[in-house]
């Protein structure tokens, strides 16, 4: 464009200008109509079906665990765990930034993925628990339930020398040699044969009794001193069922007693279930009588590691539990 040194270009260039301007105004004007109308339209839309879930007794939102409903959660576990089975763990930031470079995370998860670092903390709290390091001796067998595409199983057997098993009922991708296609609840292991399960984000998805049954065919399985580490365990003051938005129809052929369901609209995930203290130990503490085979693991970081979601506060990895084997 010529300027003259005018307060305005000359003829031609403000003939230029104002094709520009027309152009700007009739192509984003529209589009930004268009938006205006979309986002009137998905309000109103959400509206009906929380006026509609709000009719037939299906709660839009689940009261997500933040730091105001914890301290009630954290007064009451002492109720249900021996004084001495509730224990601590602290990941600091030089712990978890060896433990990251030790495996292949990145080859799974996307390490710009804002739930990263707490999927990581995740496996560490596992090797942590079950002391991988001081299992170089064979036969070790361990079970990775329920791991979807996680490569984690074949991560361990290499490093630490053990036989592992990478269980889940869909074949991934890609799968390697530690992968065994089975159902969590029928596990194709022999009794007293395995001395460590681990269950990463997977238990609260079972839905119906199949919690119950997990547990049942866990005992079974593992070896007498065998341990289960099942993470993040989600607690709530309130025993809820979640399902997805696409899944609230078959609520009857998944819901489970006594809990509060809640139809999420922000996911649609079929299932989560969110237990309280309550219904913990009925479903899955008495599944043996023996309550000193219980423990419950309480899990902090340094704060450059997040273990909570900042978008709404939930905090993700806060509870583990554990269970071991007379």
């Amino acid at each position: 464009m010529i300027y003259t040194g005018k307060r305005y270009p000359d003829r031609l260039g403000w003939d230029i200008l104002k094709t520009c301007m027309v152009y700007i105004i009739m192509t984003t004007v529209p589009e930004m109509w268009k938006g205006y109308k979309m986002g009137v339209i998905r309000r109103r839309i959400k509206g009906i079906i929380q006026s509609f879930l709000r009719s037939t007794n299906r709660k839009p939102c689940p009261p997500f665990l933040g730091a105001d409903r914890l301290k009630k959660l954290d007064e009451e576990i002492p109720r249900f765990f021996l004084q001495g089975n509730i224990k601590n763990i602290h990941i600091s930031r030089g712990e978890f930034d060896e433990f990251e470079k030790r495996f292949h995370f990145e080859e799974v998860y996307d390490k710009y993925w804002a739930r990263y670092q707490r999927k990581v903390c995740e496996y560490f709290a596992v090797d942590k628990i079950l002391s991988f390091s001081g299992r170089r001796a064979e036969p070790y067998v361990y079970i990775d339930a329920m791991a979807s595409s996680s490569i984690w199983a074949s991560d361990v057997s290499q490093e630490y020398g053990v036989k592992a098993y990478s269980v889940d009922l869909n074949e991934p991708p890609n799968p390697t040699g530690c992968f065994v296609k089975a159902d969590v609840t029928k596990l194709p292991f022999e009794d007293a044969s395995v001395d460590a399960i681990s269950v990463q984000s997977g238990v609260e998805l079972l839905p119906g009794e199949d919690d119950i049954r997990f547990m049942k065919e866990v005992q079974r399985v593992l070896k007498p001193k065998g341990k289960c580490v099942i993470l993040p365990l989600y607690l709530n003051p309130e025993f809820c069922n979640l399902y997805g938005r696409s899944y609230y129809q078959e609520k009857a052929a998944r819901d489970v007693g006594g809990a509060v369901s809640y139809v999420r609209l922000d996911y649609d995930l079929p299932f989560t279930r969110l237990y309280d203290l309550n219904s913990l130990e009925k479903r899955l503490l008495a599944t043996t009588d023996n309550r000193s085979c219980w423990y419950l693991y309480i899990i902090d970081a340094d704060e450059s590691i997040s273990l909570n979601d900042s978008k709404d506060s939930f905090i993700y990895l806060r509870y583990v539990l554990v269970y071991e084997k007379e």
